[in-house]
């Protein structure tokens, strides 16, 4: 299942938070974080922009061994995309709002 997938099924995502957070995967990224996308609450925990900065460093390294990282260089691009709109103060969590985007979904309230 892909990340927008609940959203372009129409899930009601505070039961699917609840689903996810209620057994043996859940975390604290996924609980908290998971909480504040809920809110639509996009306040910094960790900024896009400092993400971003150590995904380079990373990258870089890699490339630099001969370590490919495609699942990194995924999200550095999908986190590019929303520096790009602006939103490189925001949480790492806003990387949800690129997922309404996809979907084709109205932001949910």
């Amino acid at each position: 299942m892909t990340q927008n997938a609940p959203l372009r099924a129409g899930l009601p995502l505070e039961a699917l938070h609840g689903a996810l957070t209620a057994g043996a995967a859940t975390s604290w990224v996924l609980d908290v974080l998971g909480k504040k996308v809920l809110a639509r609450d996009f306040a910094p925990a960790f900024a896009i922009k400092h993400q971003q900065k150590d995904l380079a460093i990373v990258l870089k390294t890699a490339r630099e061994n001969g370590v490919p990282l495609p699942g990194v260089a995924l999200v550095h691009q999908l986190l590019s995309a929303l520096e790009a709109e602006g939103r490189g103060e925001d949480g790492t969590q806003a990387l949800f709002l690129l997922y309404e985007k996809l979907s084709r979904k109205e932001p949910t309230r």
